[in-house]
């Protein structure tokens, strides 16, 4: 009853942490869409009005989403912050790149961490069962071939 209970609490915990980001990451595309539709619309505008020789370029939201940080379409940071570093400073943009790397691997290895863990009490656990198995079915095994920690 014990590792049912904390399955389904493990089930629950993972679930909710799911839909919170599964919610945020939808705010954040929800806010990007309006931005790229904005963007859209403004640039058609312009090619309309002033028939410019060079055409603003107009990428379908697809192309916007496939996008890196570093391209200029992304980049407009520099255009509403002018005076902040992390808009316009390589060097602070890369550093901020580089912190949330480190962030990001911390919070996997967390994971990965409290995965093991997991694993290895399941595994504990389970260990009487096994041992019960193998006396029964006779195949060498014995409790006294485990050590405990």
């Amino acid at each position: 009853m014990v590792n049912k209970t904390v399955l389904t609490l493990n089930y629950i915990v993972g679930t909710r942490v799911q839909e919170r980001f599964k919610k945020q990451m939808n705010s954040k595309m929800s806010l990007m869409k309006a931005k790229w539709t904005g963007y859209t619309i403004r640039a058609e505008e312009y090619n309309a009005t002033y028939l410019p020789e060079i055409e603003i370029d107009t990428p379908t939201f697809d192309e916007v989403k496939e996008l890196g940080m570093d391209q200029p379409f992304c980049m407009i940071g520099s255009l509403d912050h002018p005076k902040e570093p992390w808009a316009n400073q390589l060097n602070t943009k890369k550093g901020i790149e580089a912190y949330l790397v480190i962030e990001h691997c911390h919070d996997e290895l967390k994971r990965i961490s409290r995965e093991a863990r997991q694993a290895v009490k399941w595994a504990i656990q389970q260990m009487p069962k096994l041992l019960m198995l193998s006396d029964d079915s006779q195949i060498g095994i014995s409790s006294n071939d485990f050590t405990y920690a």
